[in-house]
């Protein structure tokens, strides 16, 4: 008989919740022990969670006093009544044979200790921020983790016997605590990923948007660091050392013969297993992959900011706050001839009060009512024409650097 514990754990999400618990309820696969870790909830969140418990009585809900991710899913892991546990984060959804999928493989492949799935992200208005395509092969997620984590944690099925015996979540790990788990497990099991679209992520903020914050990075560096230590250093068969002096050698020639050594790198990792020696090499192929595509994208990029930065000045612009303490934001000051506006500062939620270049970062609440700001991001503009919506309600204009606005100038929308 099919057995699946679901952890659900959650801290507030009112408006999200109960489509996520509708979206287990309604698996295909049968029976279900659902776990619903009130995890420092509010109490509408957990009104939802009990209600849903009162008319289900699959569904158990267990509550935290004090909020804390990685504690709330041990609890969920001692508390599950089957092996085979599923992960479902309460701002997501998940197709209705998600979990059925995930059974069938998990009993196919009693070796494999988690299986993830495909995904698409989705921003909180439902719009798509991109569909994701990871690694399905145990022996390349292997040595892909080393480098960055490849499986989406809410769509994860586990075994969690094999979770439990290495110790499951650490509770020191309060950021990029799934990370870390993935680093131990697969030092001793095999992970994999269906090539299935089964589940879908709700973006809202920045780290789920896949951009590190400085306190995940920092976990994140330290479990790479002792991952990467425990590695053997070299390869020892000769013939797989003379295919990866060769690689190495036409990575060095860089252009296209960097991706062939690329892809060749790759398959010795896959067939060799993770060494230092092999994961430097890929890493020094990857630096030496062509700059073709990205010289073009800087043209671009030059040709569209030299565009608004005229539209600006036509309409009587003459400074901008660029909002975005990141990569592009150095950009945007490398080439602020470019623009032709003069740059007021830089605007960032959460870097405020650090140095960035010649400013010291503001908040979005500093801003004056008759400021103008730039979005600086090429990836996540519109996650930052959301956050800017206080602004604008109260009189800042807000212009958009790669979308189009419906009329630049107008008041409060640009």
């Amino acid at each position: 008989m099919p057995e699946i514990s679901v952890a659900l754990p959650v801290s507030s999400a009112p408006e999200t919740l109960g489509t996520a618990i509708e979206c287990v309820r309604a698996q295909s696969l049968e029976p279900l022990d659902i776990v619903i870790v009130l995890n420092g909830s509010d109490s509408r969140t957990a009104d939802i969670a009990r209600q849903h418990a009162i008319t289900d009585r699959r569904i158990r809900v267990i509550e935290l006093e004090h909020q804390s991710l990685p504690a709330a899913l041990n609890v969920a892991l001692d508390a599950a009544r089957f092996d085979l546990v599923a992960r479902m984060d309460a701002d997501d959804t998940c197709s209705p044979d998600r979990f059925a999928r995930q059974f069938e493989f998990m009993s196919a492949h009693p070796e494999i200790a988690a299986v993830g799935t495909a995904f698409r992200r989705t921003l909180p208005d439902g719009s798509s921020a991109g569909t994701v395509i990871p690694a399905t092969d145990p022996a390349e997620i292997r040595w892909r983790l080393l480098i960055e984590n490849v499986l989406c944690h809410g769509s994860v099925v586990m075994r969690r016997s094999k979770v439990l015996a290495v110790g499951g979540y650490d509770e020191a790990c309060l950021k990029a605590q799934d990370y870390d788990l993935w680093l131990r497990l697969s030092a001793f099991h095999p992970l994999a990923n269906l090539p299935d679209v089964l589940y879908t992520h709700v973006a809202r903020d920045r780290e789920t948007l896949g951009i590190a914050t400085d306190a995940q990075a920092a976990v994140v560096a330290e479990r790479l660091i002792a991952a990467w230590a425990s590695l053997p250093n070299r390869i020892v068969d000769d013939g797989r050392r003379r295919r990866l002096e060769h690689a190495v050698a036409l990575a060095h020639q860089g252009g296209r013969f960097a991706l062939h050594a690329r892809a060749e790198i790759a398959e010795l990792l896959t067939l060799e297993g993770p060494s230092r020696e092999l994961l430097m090499a890929w890493l020094y192929a990857q630096s030496r992959v062509p700059e073709a595509n990205q010289q073009t994208q800087d043209a671009c990029r030059r040709g569209r900011l030299r565009e608004r930065g005229t539209q600006l000045r036509r309409t009587g612009v003459t400074e901008v706050w660029l909002w975005g303490a990141g990569r592009h934001t150095h950009w945007v000051l490398d080439h602020r001839d470019d623009l032709g506006v003069n740059i007021a500062g830089v605007v960032d939620d959460h870097k405020a009060r650090s140095r960035f270049r010649d400013f010291t970062v503001i908040t979005p609440t500093e801003l004056v009512a008759s400021a103008h700001v730039l979005l600086s991001s090429d990836q996540y503009e519109h996650e930052l024409w959301q956050a800017s919506e206080a602004c604008r309600a109260r009189g800042v204009t807000v212009h958009r650097l790669y979308s189009e606005s419906p009329r630049l100038g107008k008041a409060r929308v640009a």
